[in-house]
């Protein structure tokens, strides 16, 4: 007897099914095109930076920002499951709050955890660096089936759409091998945002006033806004998307698709917003937390009330609909109110004028404030020279508006949005780098069948397409100016991490430190992560620290007021690069241009003004600290007799003619010894002079002009011992008086560091 089979016992199917087969045959028709794109978005994200990475030992993370995140995700491995908000090595000696959203730290923490678990890792694990390539991968897929929902079945005109990003310099450098800064991940994201609005919105045009593949764009915008708080720019692109759709019988289902996408994103950031608002993270645009999410709240709000506004129920009353509406919109205007000021200074600083310490980033480098020359030749070399078709499809999209589908229609608008923004810096054109290979073959296809001679198009297009890379091809092979200048410090991270604190303490986020590094913000992250050494400030900028402070002690002539800021900070040591890159960054208000006397814009080259010599930079970073006379006003300016050479570049200072000046110094803060002279006759002047050996073989002389007081005494601070067994050391002091000179005893390293007295009779 057969048994038969209900629906909660189905029949297997049969192997030989031709549907089975049918839909395994499509999916096999796809995988040469994924693996060609996958060999070409690996080999160009591998074999350019493979050496410089994987140098020997420990792999090298040479991004200053993605240094911050490993330091972030030791934090967390060491305090999970707490999520660490606030970081005592930021903003010394205050400490900061964490700006960044938790998302991407999250996803690094369990990856770098899960291949510690294999034995003989390296720190941090090797294979944690092809994060950026996994996460740039998922990209370009989810372009391809963009692709395939703008062509279906047409899957030459998708590979060669997800080739554009796979191939251009701009997004290869937010995601090549070692590249663990957040961007790749922020790519991601953006892609997916944009690829659930062109399978959502379409839906709206349906009787359904709610369909659930409509919450897929909020939890794309809820995640994208975890890895990267760029809410103001989606939230644009959302709004102005959803323009081509409006029209009198879709505007309830507009609206509802409105509530829908950031109730969604609301409810996906909220959990954090509300951790992060609870350990004291300020309600601001620079900082994530509860910010984004009530953002995302007032939104759902607004769309809410305008659904209300049209939504027309026989239970639901007249006077109750009107009361809702009113209560929504109150409830809305009153949190816009509540949240204007820092939405204001969120637009700001998208627009890049919220401080003048963007301009100094290179991410946000604006096109608009640069030559059209140089603004071509930056377009040419990271998105290729067929940007310049981007305005003509365009202008042929907008020709033919009428004929374009739903998918169309929202590319035209994004690829707008993110153009407007690439101008204004740079860090979003890789966006539009994104959905730019869906351009260009949008017009291929809109064109192809329109030409003479179309046997000639193709081999015509492909010549075209070689040419306009050609400028991409010096994206490659170089090495950029955060190699160099992490090439050049690395034997001063290795020096303080060697000095460091104890481990135990620079892993505790709100243990206070004692000491701190003092240097330009460039070199914050690397000091944090490598040099294990909490900083003052750090390339979090204006965002977490105030930059002027620095000015006090760089900018000051006095050394007891650079010793007082000094001690006030808590430092134990200065990192100084060249002065040019010094002067370059900090926060210059027009007073600080009279230190410059001339700048060329084309070379960079400046030329210093004499009001800079005697500043405490000028006298660190050209003079070894030593000390500077103004012959023109008869002023002298004593050496910084408490602060001490212990580490340098091998690199020189390529700004200075003299080649015995390193390029980065590091200088320590110390008691120094208290020298005492005595038996001198009154008023009488003294001079003291050695020559200083550097840890690369450098020398410089170091010399002090002294005169005894009315008891024939004189007093000095000497910060180098002549042991000859540190680092730097100082041959014997020597002090003259007219053609006589004798030597100062011996002084240790004990006697500096303890500001020990020693006394000194002249014979």
């Amino acid at each position: 007897m057969t048994r038969k089979r209900d629906k909660n016992h189905p029949a297997p199917r049969d192997s030989s099914d031709p549907r089975g087969a049918s839909q395994r045959s499509k999916v096999l028709q796809h995988l040469p095109f994924i693996a060609a794109l996958l060999v070409i978005s690996l080999g160009l994200r591998v074999l350019p930076y493979y050496a410089m990475t994987f140098t020997g030992g420990d792999p090298v993370i040479r991004d200053p920002d993605a240094c911050y995140h490993l330091r972030r995700a030791e934090l967390i491995m060491h305090s999970f499951p707490d999520i660490p908000v606030f970081d005592s090595y930021m903003n010394h000696p205050f400490g900061a709050y964490i700006i960044w959203p938790p998302l991407y730290d999250l996803l690094l923490t369990g990856v770098w955890g899960f291949l510690s678990l294999f034995p003989g890792h390296t720190s941090p694990p090797g294979g944690l660096l092809f994060l950026p390539l996994l996460l740039f991968c998922a990209t370009a897929l989810v372009v391809y089936t963009m692709g395939l929902r703008f062509w279906p079945g047409k899957r030459w005109n998708a590979f060669l759409a997800a080739c554009a990003p796979a191939v251009l310099p701009i997004v290869i450098h937010y995601s090549y091998v070692g590249q663990l800064d957040h961007h790749a991940a922020e790519l991601l994201y953006v892609a997916l945002f944009v690829a659930s609005l062109m399978k959502s919105l379409p839906t709206i045009r349906r009787k359904k006033n709610f369909q659930w593949n409509w919450t897929l764009p909020g939890i794309c915008l809820g995640l994208g806004l975890l890895v990267q708080h760029g809410l103001l720019l989606l939230e644009g692109v959302f709004l102005l998307s959803l323009l081509p759709f409006a029209g009198k019988t879709t505007r309830s289902h507009l609206w509802a698709f409105g509530v829908a996408v950031n109730g969604t994103g609301f409810l996906t950031t909220l959990p954090f917003g509300l951790f992060y608002h609870l350990r004291g993270v300020p309600l601001a645009h620079t900082h994530y937390g509860l910010f984004q999410s009530m953002v995302l709240l007032v939104m759902s709000l607004f769309f809410f009330t305008l659904w209300l506004s049209g939504a027309s129920h026989p239970k639901f009353p007249r006077y109750a609909k009107y009361a809702s509406c009113a209560a929504t919109a109150t409830l809305t205007v009153v949190l816009t109110l509540f949240l204007l000021k820092q939405i204001f200074i969120g637009t700001t600083y998208l627009l890049r004028t919220w401080t003048g310490w963007q301009a100094q980033i290179a991410e946000s480098h604006s096109l608009l404030r640069t030559s059209w020359d140089r603004a071509f030749d930056e377009l040419g070399q990271y998105m290729s020279w067929a940007i310049l078709l981007l305005p003509i499809v365009w202008i042929v999209m907008v020709s033919r508006w009428s004929r374009l589908n739903a998918h169309e229609k929202i590319l035209f608008v994004v690829t707008i949005i993110f153009a407007a923004f690439g101008l204004f810096q740079v860090r979003f054109l890789p966006y539009l780098a994104i959905l730019y290979g869906l351009m260009l073959v949008s017009l291929i296809n809109w064109t192809y069948k329109k030409l003479p001679f179309q046997w000639l198009v193709i081999p015509l297009l492909v010549a075209g397409l070689l040419v306009s890379y050609y400028p991409c091809t010096k994206s490659f092979g170089g090495q950029d100016i955060t190699s160099a200048v992490y090439r050049e410090t690395k034997p001063i991270l290795q020096y303080l991490k060697e000095n460091r604190p104890s481990d135990a303490l620079s892993l505790r986020s709100h243990a206070p430190p004692d000491y701190g590094v003092l240097s330009d913000w460039n070199l914050g992250h690397y000091i944090k992560y490598y040099g294990k050494w909490p900083v003052l400030a750090d390339n979090f900028g204006e965002h977490a620290t105030d930059l002027s402070r620095l000015n006090r002690f760089f900018f000051s002539t006095e050394n007891t007021d650079a010793y007082r800021f000094l001690d006030e900070n808590r430092v134990r040591y200065i990192l100084c690069q060249d002065l040019p890159s010094m002067y370059q960054s900090m926060i210059l208000d027009k007073s600080m241009l009279a230190y410059v006397s001339d700048f060329d814009p084309n070379t960079g080259r400046i030329v210093f003004a004499p009001r800079m010599f005697p500043t405490v930079l000028y006298r660190l970073v050209w003079r070894y600290g030593g000390s500077f006379i103004d012959v023109q006003n008869q002023v002298y300016y004593p050496p910084l007799a408490r602060l001490r050479l212990v580490a340098e570049s091998r690199g020189r200072d390529e700004t200075l003619s003299e080649p015995n000046v390193a390029r980065i110094k590091l200088f320590e803060y110390v008691r120094g010894a208290r020298i005492e002279v005595t038996r001198l006759p009154p008023h009488t002047e003294v001079i003291l002079s050695t020559n200083i050996h550097t840890p690369h073989g450098r020398t410089f002389p170091y010399i002090q002009f002294l005169k005894s007081n009315e008891d024939g005494r004189v007093f000095f601070v000497l910060p180098y011992s002549n042991e000859g067994e540190q680092n730097t050391f100082a041959d014997e002091y020597k002090l003259v008086m007219g053609d006589q000179d004798q030597a100062l005893p011996l002084l240790t390293e004990q006697m500096i560091l303890e500001g020990r007295i020693v006394q000194k009779a002249w014979e």
